[in-house]
């Protein structure tokens, strides 16, 4: 169980709530912290984006059961006042023998459900990809730099 410390806002404890209904396969308690047009970012090769709540539940469910996966959290930070939440995280994956360690960057509606969550991994880069960015995340439509290939410096 991870803890919630009493001063946690409301953002972080949904962090928190989501990450031990993850640890524990707690369907509901996914569903209570999500929004159900939730968008899961993943790096990209990876099994994602993923859409939907219920998709996202089946995938950290089988995550779990395959591989006994679970998170530790080591920081949470939310800020309410921009609905974003941003918690680092240590994975452990039993079933395949290794751990990793990235950051979760959240985004929440009104009603504090999570509509977005962007996972990065703390891993090397590679060179062999063009772009070393989240698969199928909207970089453009959301105002990112968008580089032109070759890219150059002046």
């Amino acid at each position: 169980m991870i803890d919630k410390i009493p001063d946690h806002n409301a953002l972080e404890c949904a962090v928190l709530d989501y990450f031990n209904a993850c640890n524990s396969r707690d369907e509901s308690g996914i569903r209570n912290v999500f929004d159900k047009d939730v968008v899961n970012y993943l790096p990209g090769g990876m099994f994602g984006p993923v859409h939907g709540v219920e998709p996202l539940i089946e995938l950290w469910k089988s995550e779990g059961e395959q591989i006994n996966s679970h998170w530790h959290i080591e920081t949470v930070f939310g800020d309410p006042e921009r609905k974003t939440a941003v918690a680092e995280w240590t994975a452990m994956k039993p079933g395949r023998n290794k751990m990793y360690r990235g950051v979760d960057w959240f985004t929440f509606n009104d009603e504090g459900k999570i509509t977005e969550v962007r996972g990065y991994y703390a891993a090397p880069r590679d060179d062999s990809l063009g772009s070393n960015e989240l698969g199928g995340f909207p970089y453009a439509e959301r105002g990112w730099t968008m580089p032109e290939f070759p890219i150059t410096y002046e």
